[in-house]
């Protein structure tokens, strides 16, 4: 492709992806363009589109593919063993729909549950993931091995209901959940792995790692933003060229947006990208400020990014959630450092489930790291003078906070100097194997 259409296309992305977000907006803000509201009370049957979450109580998920209902419906239920749904059940409820919120055009609070029919054949993937999981379980007790399968595949549906409390009001949530971290360690280990016989080679297994994981923790908005992401760097590490944050960020919103433009009012999409922000922009600009070129050493580097995503996701998490820890920095700090040799060591605990005395010991070290972890959440969840509380759904709070972030940007970018305004693509100097 010649140089010049290279250039354009890149000058043209932010100004394409801040036209697609802002419809967007419009389409979700606009009582116009959304469903009708919807009013049934009776039968309906539909899929389970994600893995649910699990509390003592209750069981939430979300159901597609609705005869006659043009869109998602998200439902609760009585945590039951009879309830008990995996993603990809076919499920007839019967109850009355209310009014929806979010992405959701309706909501169903515990209805009666019909029917749960599983796919046929079953989901691979799943069958994959149950199957390492109960290896994990066999050597690593509970609910360490819960928290572990958080780490390793995402899988928090089985985290008990008080631990998943901890790490909220702690802020260790994202530990849990399938992103971005999962991702980047196979496309580092795809490159380092397969980049000794070619560039092709790991473009290649990088991509079919992404799918497969993602395939097994299931599309999320934060996994989908996450692979599209690891996938545009790979594609771009491949021609020897690299992404600038912010337009890689449009992009990466622009395309989720494309596919269901009512994304941009789900809590996990808004949340995603504004971490993910924090990271590309924040991190960037305040690593500037105090290293200037230099690179910080782990903790320094977890803190400035820990702090950056903080910054930026704070509006929302007030917002919504109306609390934040002072101390979850510290606890982020505490635990984020440990975490891969926690995820190494249980994935080699089911890889070795074949050798019980090595799968054993190794699990038994996973196991102390594990104690360690939730210790440490719960130690920082005890200190409720750290934790502050205000009414959920604040906006004037939520907007303060969202304008000091703003201007905490804007000041790192005038004393740093730092560019981040550059072309999409860069030369890259290391040459392309063949």
């Amino acid at each position: 492709m010649p140089h010049r259409l290279l250039i354009i296309l890149s000058r043209a992305v932010p100004i394409l992806s801040g036209a697609i977000i802002v419809l967007s907006i419009l389409y979700a803000a606009l009582p116009i363009f959304r469903p009708s509201p919807i009013v049934y009370d009776g039968i309906l049957t539909g899929i389970v589109d994600a893995d649910p979450t699990v509390t003592e109580s209750q069981i939430n998920f979300r159901l597609r593919d609705i005869k006659g209902i043009d869109g998602k419906i998200f439902i609760t239920v009585s945590n039951r063993p009879q309830n008990l749904l995996q993603r990809g059940d076919r499920v007839t409820v019967s109850g009355k729909i209310s009014d929806g919120f979010g992405p959701y055009v309706g909501y169903m609070f515990r209805p009666a549950i019909l029917g749960i029919s599983k796919p046929d054949p079953p989901d691979p993937f799943l069958v994959i993931r149950d199957w390492f999981a109960n290896l994990v379980k066999k050597f690593i007790p509970t609910p360490q091995s819960d928290l572990a399968l958080g780490y390793l595949l995402g899988s928090n549906e089985t985290l008990p209901a008080h631990l998943v409390e901890i790490l909220s009001t702690v802020g260790l949530t994202h530990i849990v959940v399938a992103s971005g971290y999962n991702l980047s360690v196979l496309t580092n280990s795809a490159r380092k792995a397969f980049g000794r016989i070619s560039r092709a080679t790991a473009l290649i297994m990088g991509i079919v790692l992404i799918c497969c994981f993602i395939s097994i923790t299931g599309l999320s908005p934060s996994m989908f933003r996450a692979g599209l992401v690891s996938i545009l760097s790979l594609l771009t590490w491949y021609v020897g060229r690299s992404f600038h944050p912010i337009r890689i960020l449009l992009l990466a919103a622009a395309i989720t947006l494309i596919i269901d433009p009512l994304s941009i009012l789900d809590i996990g999409w808004q949340l995603s990208f504004a971490s993910f922000a924090g990271i590309l922009i924040v991190a960037s600009l305040a690593t500037k400020y105090f290293y200037d070129d230099e690179k910080p050493k782990l903790i320094p580097g977890v803190l400035i990014e820990t702090l950056s995503a903080t910054i930026l996701t704070l509006p929302l998490t007030i917002y919504y959630f109306g609390h934040i820890s002072l101390l979850s920095v510290f606890a982020n700090i505490c635990i984020l450092p440990t975490i891969p040799i926690t995820m190494l060591l249980t994935f080699l605990t089911g890889v070795l489930a074949w050798l019980p005395p090595l799968a054993s010991i190794i699990g038994s070290i996973a196991d102390l790291l594990l104690r360690y972890h939730i210790a440490v959440a719960e130690f920082f969840a005890s200190l409720q003078w750290s934790i502050i509380t205000i009414e959920p759904q604040n906006l004037f709070v939520a907007l303060i906070i969202l304008v000091i972030a703003i201007l905490l940007v804007i000041y790192l970018r005038l004393v740093t100097h730092h560019r981040l305004h550059q072309p999409l693509l860069l030369v890259d100097v290391t040459p392309i194997l063949r």
